[in-house]
């Protein structure tokens, strides 16, 4: 799902967006002309490669997600909050979440297996 940034406007916009067995769904509301903060929360499984034995598992999703939304370039920072930039005045909620995704992927995980042998393994 794309939204138009100029679309939104202080007032909750409620979204929804589904990729595999993960549901996205939340709000987003204009802050400032060219910021737009997002609260929503990612749930379902995930498919994962355990770290420790390489087997593949499923986990269970259950993530609260706040950020900012920038229409182009934002030249700043924030301390509470990360930032994304919407290109070309369009919010999509799928590469959102694909992000997301990726950046759980990205982590360490270890299978219900590897778990209950952890203290047999030392990093």
């Amino acid at each position: 799902m794309k939204l138009s940034f100029r679309t939104i406007s202080q007032d909750e916009h409620h979204f929804q967006e589904k990729y595999n067995d993960v549901d996205f769904r939340g709000i987003v509301r204009k802050k400032k002309d060219t910021i737009a903060f997002l609260d929503a929360k990612i749930s379902g499984k995930i498919p994962l490669v355990c770290d420790r034995c390489a087997e593949e598992f499923e986990e269970n999703l259950n993530e609260h997600l706040e950020m900012l939304i920038s229409d182009g370039f934002y030249d700043g920072s924030d301390e509470n909050y990360d930032i994304i930039e919407a290109e070309n005045g369009l919010i999509d909620f799928e590469i959102i979440l694909q992000g997301e995704l990726n950046l759980i992927k990205g982590d360490y995980h270890y299978c219900s297996h590897c778990v209950e042998k952890d203290t047999d393994f030392t990093i």
